[in-house]
Protein backbone atom coordinates (compact mmCIF):
# COMPACT_ATOMS: atom_id res chain seq x y z
CA UNK A 1 0.00 0.00 0.00
CA UNK A 2 1.25 3.46 -0.96
CA UNK A 3 1.69 6.11 1.76
CA UNK A 4 2.83 9.77 1.36
CA UNK A 5 5.72 9.16 3.69
CA UNK A 6 7.01 6.29 1.49
CA UNK A 7 7.13 8.32 -1.68
CA UNK A 8 6.31 7.16 -5.23
CA UNK A 9 9.84 6.14 -6.16
CA UNK A 10 10.17 3.77 -3.20
CA UNK A 11 6.67 2.36 -3.80
CA UNK A 12 7.47 1.73 -7.45
CA UNK A 13 10.59 -0.24 -6.57
CA UNK A 14 8.70 -2.33 -3.98
CA UNK A 15 5.89 -2.97 -6.44
CA UNK A 16 8.41 -4.24 -8.99
CA UNK A 17 9.75 -6.83 -6.52
CA UNK A 18 6.36 -8.12 -5.33
CA UNK A 19 5.12 -11.39 -6.84
CA UNK A 20 2.59 -10.88 -9.54
CA UNK A 21 -0.89 -12.18 -8.91
CA UNK A 22 -1.65 -14.62 -11.70
CA UNK A 23 -5.18 -15.66 -12.49
CA UNK A 24 -5.70 -19.43 -12.31
CA UNK A 25 -5.09 -21.05 -15.70
CA UNK A 26 -7.58 -23.50 -17.07
CA UNK A 27 -6.58 -26.98 -18.13
CA UNK A 28 -7.05 -25.91 -21.74
CA UNK A 29 -4.64 -23.04 -21.25
CA UNK A 30 -2.16 -25.28 -19.52
CA UNK A 31 -2.30 -27.85 -22.32
CA UNK A 32 -1.55 -25.13 -24.87
CA UNK A 33 1.72 -24.13 -23.19
CA UNK A 34 4.69 -25.39 -25.20
CA UNK A 35 7.39 -22.96 -24.19
CA UNK A 36 10.18 -24.68 -22.26
CA UNK A 37 10.80 -23.57 -18.69
CA UNK A 38 8.50 -22.71 -15.82
CA UNK A 39 5.05 -21.17 -16.11
CA UNK A 40 3.09 -19.98 -13.06
CA UNK A 41 -0.34 -21.59 -12.98
CA UNK A 42 -1.99 -19.02 -10.71
CA UNK A 43 -4.46 -19.69 -7.96
CA UNK A 44 -1.91 -21.22 -5.58
CA UNK A 45 1.31 -19.26 -5.05
CA UNK A 46 4.37 -21.34 -5.99
CA UNK A 47 2.63 -23.80 -8.35
CA UNK A 48 4.32 -24.07 -11.77
CA UNK A 49 4.20 -26.10 -14.95
CA UNK A 50 7.65 -27.26 -16.05
CA UNK A 51 8.13 -28.05 -19.73
CA UNK A 52 11.35 -29.77 -20.75
CA UNK A 53 11.28 -31.30 -24.22
CA UNK A 54 8.42 -33.78 -24.27
CA UNK A 55 8.32 -33.90 -20.45
CA UNK A 56 5.62 -31.93 -18.63
CA UNK A 57 5.35 -31.90 -14.86
CA UNK A 58 3.97 -29.96 -11.88
CA UNK A 59 6.46 -28.32 -9.52
CA UNK A 60 6.11 -26.30 -6.34
CA UNK A 61 8.52 -23.43 -5.60
CA UNK A 62 8.86 -21.83 -2.16
CA UNK A 63 11.23 -20.15 0.24
CA UNK A 64 12.07 -22.44 3.12
CA UNK A 65 10.93 -20.98 6.46
CA UNK A 66 13.69 -23.05 8.13
CA UNK A 67 16.73 -22.29 5.94
CA UNK A 68 15.63 -19.17 4.00
CA UNK A 69 16.66 -20.85 0.72
CA UNK A 70 14.46 -21.04 -2.39
CA UNK A 71 13.49 -24.69 -2.91
CA UNK A 72 11.70 -26.45 -5.74
CA UNK A 73 10.10 -29.89 -5.47
CA UNK A 74 8.38 -32.00 -8.12
CA UNK A 75 4.76 -32.98 -7.55
CA UNK A 76 4.42 -35.41 -10.45
CA UNK A 77 4.02 -35.58 -14.20
CA UNK A 78 1.01 -34.12 -15.99
CA UNK A 79 0.12 -37.55 -17.30
CA UNK A 80 -0.03 -39.07 -13.78
CA UNK A 81 -1.57 -36.14 -11.89
CA UNK A 82 -4.42 -33.85 -12.86
CA UNK A 83 -4.27 -30.09 -12.58
CA UNK A 84 -6.85 -30.18 -9.77
CA UNK A 85 -4.80 -32.71 -7.82
CA UNK A 86 -1.66 -30.63 -8.33
CA UNK A 87 -3.45 -27.54 -6.96
CA UNK A 88 -4.63 -29.55 -3.92
CA UNK A 89 -1.12 -30.82 -3.16
CA UNK A 90 0.40 -27.38 -3.70
CA UNK A 91 -2.17 -25.86 -1.32
CA UNK A 92 -1.20 -28.40 1.38
CA UNK A 93 2.48 -27.55 0.91
CA UNK A 94 1.68 -23.85 1.09
CA UNK A 95 -0.02 -24.38 4.45
CA UNK A 96 3.07 -26.20 5.77
CA UNK A 97 5.31 -23.35 4.64
CA UNK A 98 3.04 -20.74 6.25
CA UNK A 99 3.11 -22.75 9.51
CA UNK A 100 6.90 -22.62 9.53
CA UNK A 101 7.67 -26.13 8.21
CA UNK A 102 9.83 -26.91 5.19
CA UNK A 103 7.86 -29.71 3.43
CA UNK A 104 10.93 -31.23 1.73
CA UNK A 105 12.94 -31.30 4.94
CA UNK A 106 9.96 -32.69 6.83
CA UNK A 107 9.57 -35.49 4.27
CA UNK A 108 13.22 -36.41 4.74
CA UNK A 109 12.82 -36.39 8.52
CA UNK A 110 9.81 -38.69 8.30
CA UNK A 111 11.72 -41.07 6.02
CA UNK A 112 14.61 -41.14 8.49
CA UNK A 113 12.21 -41.88 11.36
CA UNK A 114 10.61 -44.73 9.41
CA UNK A 115 14.01 -46.20 8.56
CA UNK A 116 15.13 -45.92 12.17
CA UNK A 117 11.95 -47.59 13.40
CA UNK A 118 12.38 -50.36 10.82
CA UNK A 119 15.99 -50.94 11.89
CA UNK A 120 15.02 -50.97 15.55
CA UNK A 121 12.47 -53.68 14.73
CA UNK A 122 15.04 -56.02 13.09
CA UNK A 123 15.18 -59.25 15.10
CA UNK A 124 18.31 -61.09 16.11
CA UNK A 125 17.36 -63.92 13.75
CA UNK A 126 16.99 -61.51 10.80
CA UNK A 127 20.30 -59.84 11.61
CA UNK A 128 22.01 -63.26 11.85
CA UNK A 129 20.70 -64.40 8.48
CA UNK A 130 21.68 -61.12 6.85
CA UNK A 131 25.17 -61.25 8.40
CA UNK A 132 25.76 -64.84 7.29
CA UNK A 133 24.48 -64.11 3.78
CA UNK A 134 26.87 -61.16 3.50
CA UNK A 135 29.75 -63.46 4.48
CA UNK A 136 28.83 -65.95 1.76
CA UNK A 137 28.13 -63.27 -0.88
CA UNK A 138 31.49 -61.61 -0.23
CA UNK A 139 33.34 -64.90 -0.69
CA UNK A 140 34.56 -64.96 2.90
CA UNK A 141 32.73 -68.27 3.25
CA UNK A 142 31.59 -70.75 0.66
CA UNK A 143 27.98 -71.76 1.22
CA UNK A 144 29.12 -75.38 1.11
CA UNK A 145 31.85 -74.97 3.74
CA UNK A 146 31.65 -76.77 7.02
CA UNK A 147 32.16 -73.39 8.71
CA UNK A 148 28.76 -72.22 7.46
CA UNK A 149 27.15 -75.52 8.44
CA UNK A 150 28.64 -75.20 11.94
CA UNK A 151 27.42 -71.60 12.32
CA UNK A 152 23.91 -72.60 11.31
CA UNK A 153 23.99 -75.44 13.85
CA UNK A 154 25.03 -73.01 16.59
CA UNK A 155 22.28 -70.59 15.62
CA UNK A 156 19.60 -73.26 15.42
CA UNK A 157 20.57 -75.22 18.52
CA UNK A 158 21.65 -72.47 20.90
CA UNK A 159 21.13 -68.85 19.89
CA UNK A 160 17.75 -68.73 18.13
CA UNK A 161 15.88 -70.54 20.95
CA UNK A 162 17.29 -68.02 23.44
CA UNK A 163 16.52 -64.73 21.73
CA UNK A 164 16.14 -65.23 17.98
CA UNK A 165 12.92 -63.20 17.84
CA UNK A 166 14.15 -60.39 20.11
CA UNK A 167 14.76 -57.02 18.39
CA UNK A 168 18.49 -56.42 18.06
CA UNK A 169 18.05 -52.94 19.53
CA UNK A 170 16.67 -54.42 22.78
CA UNK A 171 19.44 -56.97 23.36
CA UNK A 172 21.64 -56.19 26.37
CA UNK A 173 24.95 -57.39 27.75
CA UNK A 174 23.05 -58.86 30.71
CA UNK A 175 20.99 -60.98 28.28
CA UNK A 176 24.14 -62.39 26.72
CA UNK A 177 25.73 -63.00 30.10
CA UNK A 178 22.73 -65.03 31.34
CA UNK A 179 22.80 -66.98 28.09
CA UNK A 180 26.56 -67.67 28.08
CA UNK A 181 26.97 -68.51 31.75
CA UNK A 182 25.92 -72.22 31.47
CA UNK A 183 28.50 -72.82 28.72
CA UNK A 184 31.38 -71.35 30.67
CA UNK A 185 32.52 -74.46 32.55
CA UNK A 186 30.40 -77.09 30.82
CA UNK A 187 31.58 -76.88 27.22
CA UNK A 188 34.55 -74.74 26.31
CA UNK A 189 34.31 -75.59 22.63
CA UNK A 190 30.69 -74.48 22.36
CA UNK A 191 31.45 -71.42 24.51
CA UNK A 192 34.10 -70.10 22.11
CA UNK A 193 32.06 -70.86 18.99
CA UNK A 194 28.92 -69.18 20.35
CA UNK A 195 30.94 -66.14 21.47
CA UNK A 196 32.47 -65.82 18.00
CA UNK A 197 29.08 -65.94 16.26
CA UNK A 198 27.52 -63.49 18.71
CA UNK A 199 30.37 -61.03 18.28
CA UNK A 200 30.23 -61.24 14.50
CA UNK A 201 26.48 -60.64 14.39
CA UNK A 202 26.57 -57.81 16.93
CA UNK A 203 29.43 -56.01 15.15
CA UNK A 204 27.52 -56.34 11.87
CA UNK A 205 24.34 -55.01 13.48
CA UNK A 206 26.12 -51.91 14.79
CA UNK A 207 27.49 -51.24 11.31
CA UNK A 208 24.01 -51.63 9.79
CA UNK A 209 22.36 -49.41 12.40
CA UNK A 210 20.27 -52.20 13.95
CA UNK A 211 21.69 -51.39 17.40
CA UNK A 212 23.82 -48.65 18.91
CA UNK A 213 26.55 -50.73 20.53
CA UNK A 214 28.18 -54.14 20.34
CA UNK A 215 26.80 -55.73 23.51
CA UNK A 216 28.97 -58.82 22.93
CA UNK A 217 32.24 -56.86 23.21
CA UNK A 218 34.27 -58.47 25.98
CA UNK A 219 35.95 -55.10 26.59
CA UNK A 220 32.62 -53.51 27.51
CA UNK A 221 29.75 -54.34 29.84
CA UNK A 222 29.74 -58.04 28.95
CA UNK A 223 33.41 -58.32 29.89
CA UNK A 224 32.69 -56.78 33.27
CA UNK A 225 29.92 -59.31 33.89
CA UNK A 226 32.05 -62.25 32.75
CA UNK A 227 34.64 -61.32 35.36
CA UNK A 228 32.09 -62.38 37.97
CA UNK A 229 32.50 -65.97 36.81
CA UNK A 230 35.84 -66.04 38.56
CA UNK A 231 39.38 -66.68 37.48
CA UNK A 232 38.98 -70.43 37.11
CA UNK A 233 39.35 -71.37 33.50
CA UNK A 234 36.77 -73.68 32.00
CA UNK A 235 37.61 -77.06 30.60
CA UNK A 236 39.25 -76.62 27.22
CA UNK A 237 38.30 -78.85 24.31
CA UNK A 238 40.76 -78.74 21.47
CA UNK A 239 40.14 -80.08 18.01
CA UNK A 240 40.07 -83.83 18.18
CA UNK A 241 43.23 -85.64 17.12
CA UNK A 242 44.48 -89.19 17.00
CA UNK A 243 47.56 -90.12 18.98
CA UNK A 244 50.51 -89.59 16.66
CA UNK A 245 51.36 -93.31 16.91
CA UNK A 246 48.03 -94.08 15.22
CA UNK A 247 48.82 -92.01 12.12
CA UNK A 248 50.55 -94.77 10.07
CA UNK A 249 47.60 -97.15 10.51
CA UNK A 250 45.16 -94.36 9.69
CA UNK A 251 47.17 -93.51 6.56
CA UNK A 252 46.77 -97.11 5.42
CA UNK A 253 42.99 -96.77 5.83
CA UNK A 254 43.01 -93.64 3.68
CA UNK A 255 44.95 -95.34 0.91
CA UNK A 256 42.70 -98.39 1.06
CA UNK A 257 39.70 -96.10 0.73
CA UNK A 258 41.32 -94.59 -2.34
CA UNK A 259 38.67 -91.93 -2.97
CA UNK A 260 39.58 -88.38 -3.97
CA UNK A 261 38.61 -86.99 -0.58
CA UNK A 262 40.62 -89.74 1.16
CA UNK A 263 43.71 -88.87 -0.90
CA UNK A 264 43.07 -85.21 -0.08
CA UNK A 265 43.21 -86.11 3.61
CA UNK A 266 46.39 -88.12 2.99
CA UNK A 267 48.04 -85.14 1.27
CA UNK A 268 47.03 -82.91 4.17
CA UNK A 269 48.70 -85.40 6.52
CA UNK A 270 51.92 -85.54 4.51
CA UNK A 271 52.14 -81.73 4.45
CA UNK A 272 50.73 -81.07 7.97
CA UNK A 273 48.35 -78.63 6.34
CA UNK A 274 45.10 -76.99 7.27
CA UNK A 275 41.95 -77.95 5.39
CA UNK A 276 41.38 -74.90 3.18
CA UNK A 277 44.77 -74.73 1.42
CA UNK A 278 44.51 -78.42 0.48
CA UNK A 279 40.88 -78.18 -0.62
CA UNK A 280 41.69 -75.16 -2.81
CA UNK A 281 44.91 -76.66 -4.23
CA UNK A 282 45.29 -76.20 -8.01
CA UNK A 283 47.86 -77.73 -10.33
CA UNK A 284 49.56 -74.41 -11.09
CA UNK A 285 50.57 -74.11 -7.43
CA UNK A 286 52.75 -77.23 -7.68
CA UNK A 287 56.34 -77.07 -8.94
CA UNK A 288 57.27 -80.69 -9.55
CA UNK A 289 60.83 -79.85 -10.60
CA UNK A 290 61.65 -77.98 -7.39
CA UNK A 291 59.26 -80.11 -5.33
CA UNK A 292 57.41 -77.15 -3.82
CA UNK A 293 53.85 -76.04 -3.30
CA UNK A 294 53.29 -72.29 -3.42
CA UNK A 295 50.20 -71.79 -1.29
CA UNK A 296 48.55 -68.43 -2.10
CA UNK A 297 47.97 -65.97 0.73
CA UNK A 298 44.18 -66.01 0.28
CA UNK A 299 44.12 -69.69 1.29
CA UNK A 300 46.16 -69.11 4.45
CA UNK A 301 44.65 -68.60 7.88
CA UNK A 302 46.73 -65.50 8.61
CA UNK A 303 46.79 -62.81 5.94
CA UNK A 304 49.47 -60.22 5.33
CA UNK A 305 52.48 -62.55 5.14
CA UNK A 306 52.32 -63.26 1.42
CA UNK A 307 52.30 -66.67 -0.28
CA UNK A 308 53.64 -69.64 1.68
CA UNK A 309 56.08 -72.27 0.38
CA UNK A 310 55.52 -75.90 1.38
CA UNK A 311 58.43 -78.26 0.69
CA UNK A 312 57.12 -81.56 -0.64
CA UNK A 313 58.42 -85.00 0.26
CA UNK A 314 58.83 -87.80 -2.26
CA UNK A 315 55.68 -89.40 -0.88
CA UNK A 316 53.69 -86.19 -1.36
CA UNK A 317 54.97 -85.85 -4.94
CA UNK A 318 54.02 -89.48 -5.70
CA UNK A 319 50.54 -88.93 -4.30
CA UNK A 320 50.06 -85.85 -6.50
CA UNK A 321 51.23 -87.75 -9.58
CA UNK A 322 48.69 -90.46 -8.83
CA UNK A 323 45.83 -87.94 -9.16
CA UNK A 324 44.25 -87.72 -12.62
CA UNK A 325 44.17 -84.30 -14.24
CA UNK A 326 40.57 -83.64 -15.20
CA UNK A 327 40.05 -81.36 -18.23
CA UNK A 328 37.02 -79.68 -16.63
CA UNK A 329 38.79 -78.36 -13.52
CA UNK A 330 42.14 -77.05 -12.25
CA UNK A 331 41.66 -78.43 -8.74
CA UNK A 332 43.89 -81.30 -7.68
CA UNK A 333 41.25 -82.87 -5.42
CA UNK A 334 37.89 -81.97 -7.01
CA UNK A 335 34.49 -83.39 -6.21
CA UNK A 336 32.26 -84.86 -8.93
CA UNK A 337 31.16 -81.37 -10.00
CA UNK A 338 34.77 -80.24 -10.41
CA UNK A 339 34.59 -78.01 -7.34
CA UNK A 340 36.57 -78.20 -4.10
CA UNK A 341 35.26 -80.43 -1.35
CA UNK A 342 33.78 -78.67 1.66
CA UNK A 343 34.88 -79.26 5.23
CA UNK A 344 31.66 -81.25 5.58
CA UNK A 345 33.01 -83.67 2.98
CA UNK A 346 36.09 -84.26 5.11
CA UNK A 347 33.97 -84.74 8.22
CA UNK A 348 31.73 -87.19 6.34
CA UNK A 349 34.82 -89.21 5.42
CA UNK A 350 35.89 -89.38 9.08
CA UNK A 351 32.40 -90.49 10.12
CA UNK A 352 32.42 -93.25 7.48
CA UNK A 353 35.86 -94.48 8.50
CA UNK A 354 34.82 -94.44 12.15
CA UNK A 355 31.64 -96.37 11.39
CA UNK A 356 33.62 -98.95 9.42
CA UNK A 357 36.07 -99.33 12.31
CA UNK A 358 33.23 -99.95 14.76
CA UNK A 359 31.61 -102.50 12.45
CA UNK A 360 34.89 -104.43 12.39
CA UNK A 361 35.18 -104.29 16.17
CA UNK A 362 38.18 -101.96 15.98
CA UNK A 363 38.96 -98.93 18.12
CA UNK A 364 36.93 -95.85 17.11
CA UNK A 365 38.70 -92.80 15.69
CA UNK A 366 38.60 -90.80 18.92
CA UNK A 367 40.87 -88.34 20.64
CA UNK A 368 41.90 -90.61 23.52
CA UNK A 369 43.14 -87.87 25.85
CA UNK A 370 40.16 -85.56 25.51
CA UNK A 371 37.66 -88.43 25.60
CA UNK A 372 39.08 -89.55 28.93
CA UNK A 373 39.38 -86.04 30.37
CA UNK A 374 35.95 -84.75 29.35
CA UNK A 375 34.10 -88.01 29.91
CA UNK A 376 32.53 -88.00 26.47
CA UNK A 377 33.65 -89.22 23.04
CA UNK A 378 35.63 -86.63 21.08
CA UNK A 379 35.93 -87.59 17.41
CA UNK A 380 39.18 -86.93 15.58
CA UNK A 381 39.32 -84.05 13.09
CA UNK A 382 41.42 -83.45 10.02
CA UNK A 383 42.94 -80.28 11.46
CA UNK A 384 43.84 -81.78 14.81
CA UNK A 385 45.28 -85.00 13.37
CA UNK A 386 47.31 -83.37 10.59
CA UNK A 387 48.82 -80.63 12.68
CA UNK A 388 48.81 -81.68 16.34
CA UNK A 389 50.12 -85.15 15.48
CA UNK A 390 52.89 -83.64 13.35
CA UNK A 391 54.06 -81.33 16.13
CA UNK A 392 53.85 -84.02 18.83
CA UNK A 393 55.75 -86.46 16.60
CA UNK A 394 58.50 -83.88 15.96
CA UNK A 395 59.27 -83.71 19.71
CA UNK A 396 58.88 -87.42 20.51
CA UNK A 397 61.16 -90.44 20.55
CA UNK A 398 64.36 -88.43 20.87
CA UNK A 399 63.87 -86.38 17.70
CA UNK A 400 65.93 -83.19 17.65
CA UNK A 401 64.62 -81.20 14.71
CA UNK A 402 65.21 -77.48 14.47
CA UNK A 403 62.30 -76.01 16.45
CA UNK A 404 61.93 -73.01 14.13
CA UNK A 405 61.87 -75.30 11.10
CA UNK A 406 59.01 -77.30 12.63
CA UNK A 407 57.04 -74.11 13.34
CA UNK A 408 57.62 -72.85 9.81
CA UNK A 409 56.41 -76.15 8.39
CA UNK A 410 53.14 -75.37 10.21
CA UNK A 411 53.13 -71.80 8.78
CA UNK A 412 53.42 -70.42 12.30
CA UNK A 413 54.80 -66.95 12.89
CA UNK A 414 58.14 -67.00 14.67
CA UNK A 415 59.20 -64.22 17.02
CA UNK A 416 62.68 -63.06 16.00
CA UNK A 417 62.73 -59.91 18.13
CA UNK A 418 65.65 -61.14 20.18
CA UNK A 419 67.65 -62.79 17.43
CA UNK A 420 67.69 -60.05 14.81
CA UNK A 421 66.66 -60.31 11.17
CA UNK A 422 66.02 -63.82 9.95
CA UNK A 423 65.82 -65.19 6.43
CA UNK A 424 63.29 -68.00 6.23
CA UNK A 425 65.01 -69.39 3.16
CA UNK A 426 67.95 -70.43 5.36
CA UNK A 427 65.75 -73.12 6.86
CA UNK A 428 64.81 -74.74 3.58
CA UNK A 429 67.09 -77.72 4.11
CA UNK A 430 65.90 -78.17 7.68
CA UNK A 431 62.26 -77.96 6.65
CA UNK A 432 62.77 -80.44 3.80
CA UNK A 433 64.39 -82.84 6.26
CA UNK A 434 61.46 -82.57 8.69
CA UNK A 435 58.83 -83.13 6.00
CA UNK A 436 60.75 -86.07 4.52
CA UNK A 437 61.02 -87.83 7.89
CA UNK A 438 57.36 -87.12 8.68
CA UNK A 439 56.23 -88.58 5.35
CA UNK A 440 58.30 -91.72 5.96
CA UNK A 441 56.63 -92.07 9.33
CA UNK A 442 53.10 -91.60 7.92
CA UNK A 443 53.63 -94.20 5.19
CA UNK A 444 55.63 -96.65 7.30
CA UNK A 445 52.83 -99.27 7.46
CA UNK A 446 52.03 -99.29 3.76
CA UNK A 447 52.63 -102.70 2.18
Amino acid sequence: MYTPIMGWSVYAKKLATMPKIVAPLTIKQVNSITKEGFTALGGTPGLYLQVRGSSRSWVYRYTSPETGKVTMTSLGTCSSMSLLAARTVAQDLLQQVRSGTDPVLEKRRQKTRREREAKNAVTFREACEEWLKSRVDSGYYSDTEYSVYRIRMILRNHIYPAFGDRPMSELTAADLFDFLKPFYRQNRGTWSKVRAVLNGVCRWSVAMGYCQQNVSDSRGALGALLENLGRQKPEIQNRGALDYQQVPDFYVRLMEKGTTVAKQFAFALLTASRSKPVRMLTWDQIDFENRTWLCPEESMKVKGRGDFVVYLSDEAIDLLKSMPRRPDTDYVFPNEAGKPFSDMGMRALILRLNSEALSRGEEPLLDREQTARLGKPVLMTQHGTCRACFKTWSKSDGRTFNVDAVELCLAHQIDYRYSGAYDRAKLENERREVMAEWAKFCTSKLA
